[in-house]
């Protein structure tokens, strides 16, 4: 796991920090600084002490500066009781979830995003002008995700909305098997949400409208795909996933949803698709692909308190392709 650009919020203090290889050296560096974050404690230790392929990554601090932002100047819709609202976001650096972080970005929001994608997830934090906090991080890695999030989030912390969105997309099919692209795509895919959702939900604010995961599974979770046997595979199991979860935060007032995108105009489309926009738009019946900013208005819904009485669900967002008697994906 790599941390870029910090967090930034009030007369916070600004923090660039990295993890380093430093070998099968075993040694742990704390430092704790008094950040007066809303969702972090007076005092936040970032303690790096894990292994990873027999090494032991190690938090090391880069750069500390003060900076102060006219955050708490700004009036906005996106707060609760005069703090403003806190999301997680993974696979933010591209797509959908950038989208995501755009939307509700604009709306005030405080933001944590995490991807793989080191290079993309730096553009959009400076894009934002380093006022989210961005990890570079595999979902994959159990390790990794629960370290993130101990050190995103205090016990105190209040995470406003979860949205589960890091996935990669593969093409294979039953004859001839594939299992190395099988396992792959679930461990990112099915366990990386898993990952996520069990290192986050215990920070979820609690109470009607306080706390949201949105879980990005897909179309082809609901119909299949042959060629693309793998993910639509672990994107149905998203939509079991969701709904299961959906069940065991229900008792403190937490909601859980997915969302079933259709063919949308994103990176991961055209990672799958030799000719995007073309073929596959002609299956849909509005006859068109989706744009990132129509999934980013939906989960931006879920995860407001006009949708605190909806959980379980799994709503597609495809243009009316989940609807088709039949169609060959």
């Amino acid at each position: 796991m790599r941390w870029q650009p910090a967090i930034e919020c009030w007369d916070l203090t600004l923090v660039t920090f990295s993890w380093r290889n430093l070998g099968a050296n075993r040694d742990t560096l704390s430092r704790g600084w008094g950040l007066r974050h809303p969702f972090c404690v007076e005092k936040l230790a970032l303690t790096g002490s894990y292994e990873k392929v027999g090494l032991l990554m190690v938090l090391t601090i880069h750069w500390v500066t003060s900076q102060r932002l006219a955050i708490s100047a700004r009036s906005t819709d996106a707060s609760f009781g005069g703090t403003p609202m806190f999301g997680v976001i993974t696979g933010a650096a591209s797509g959908i979830g950038r989208a995501v972080a755009d939307r509700l970005s604009a709306q005030g929001w405080l933001l944590a995003l995490l991807d793989q994608d080191g290079p993309n997830l730096a553009d959009a934090g400076r894009s934002f002008g380093d006022r989210h906090l961005v990890a570079e991080v595999d979902v994959s890695a159990r390790d990794e995700m629960v370290s993130v999030a101990q050190t995103v989030c205090s016990p105190d912390a209040r995470v406003d909305l979860l949205f589960v969105n890091a996935g990669i997309a593969t093409s294979d099919s039953l004859s001839p098997p594939d299992p190395a692209t099988w396992q792959r795509t679930l461990d990112v895919n099915l366990t990386g949400a898993y990952n996520t959702i069990s290192a986050f939900e215990g920070a979820l604010g609690e109470g009607e409208g306080h706390g949201a995961i949105v879980v990005s599974a897909s179309v082809l979770g609901i119909r299949g795909s042959g060629s693309m046997l793998s993910y639509s595979v672990s994107k149905a199991g998203l939509s079991g996933l969701t709904q299961a979860v959906a069940q065991a935060v229900a008792p403190r007032g937490i909601t859980a949803n997915a969302i079933a995108p259709g063919p949308v105009q994103t990176p991961i489309l055209r990672a799958a698709s030799s000719s995007p926009g073309g073929d596959v738009a002609d299956h849909v019946p509005l006859r068109r692909l989706g744009r990132v900013e129509e999934i980013a208005g939906v989960v931006e819904f879920l995860a407001s308190s006009d949708a605190s009485f909806i959980t379980g669900q799994v709503i597609a967002v495809d243009g009316g392709l989940s609807s088709v008697a039949y169609w060959r994906p």
